[in-house]
């Protein structure tokens, strides 16, 4: 039998392992990405190894009107700003410097006269990240087939993937609190913001395939 991890597409087939998948510790992790055994999914023997096979039926799908009650959506402050520094993010992976650069001014500008945030406490992120994953990303991926926008798709998969990464760091710090960040730091990826705990990053982002130098070590943790 073969499993699948949900992050970054590691395979781990039975017939080529000296431990078959069920037999291994709770703790075992992807050794990619880091990923728990949790996040791994059973591969049918039937399914095609087409990555564009999704893409290709949703791209197909009939296309329909989305109405929102008639009301635009309106940004925040703190949405906009967001919003243009993931948008800088994407022009720096294409290396379109100059475009970059505005973005990210335009982020720092929202950024300065956004309100200050409630911080949240572990079980209120998790609430968040849980809704995002049932509702958020769910709804994305229908407006951006119905669109037949691409480059919206890759989005919405990155961060997807990027935030089942999250719930499964948050589940682990739950059950070991401080002790997960023994002899290890944690990387984040200034692409995707995919989220490493580990002594280096890995060489290759498991979800935007940058190398291991966009990763940023992240400072000065308060463990208070």
């Amino acid at each position: 039998m073969k499993y699948r991890c949900k992050i970054c597409g590691y395979i781990y087939d039975d017939s080529k392992e000296k431990v078959a998948f069920k037999d291994l510790p709770d703790d075992w992790t992807c050794p990619l990405c880091g990923a728990p055994k949790s996040m791994f999914e059973l591969v049918e023997d039937n399914e095609k190894p087409s990555k564009n096979n999704k893409a290709n039926t949703n791209l197909n799908a009939k296309k329909e009107i989305i109405e929102n009650n008639g009301e635009d959506y309106k940004l925040t402050v703190s949405e906009l700003s967001a919003l243009c520094s993931n948008l800088a993010r994407g022009c720096e992976k294409q290396y379109k410097e100059e475009e970059m650069n505005l973005f990210k001014d335009l982020a720092n500008c929202f950024d300065e006269i956004a309100p200050a945030q409630t911080s949240k406490n572990v079980d209120e992120l998790y609430h968040l990240i849980v809704e995002d994953l049932e509702e958020g990303f769910p709804d994305i991926e229908k407006a951006s087939t119905n669109a037949g926008d691409r480059g919206a798709q890759r989005v919405r998969v990155w961060g997807e993937k990027v935030t089942n990464m999250l719930k499964s760091l948050l589940d682990t710090y739950n059950k070991l609190g401080e002790k997960m960040f023994e002899n290890a730091q944690v990387w984040v990826c200034s692409i995707c913001g995919f989220v490493f705990i580990g002594e280096n990053p890995p060489q290759i982002c498991p979800v935007c395939k940058v190398p291991s130098w966009k990763f940023e070590k992240m400072e000065g943790r308060n463990n208070g």
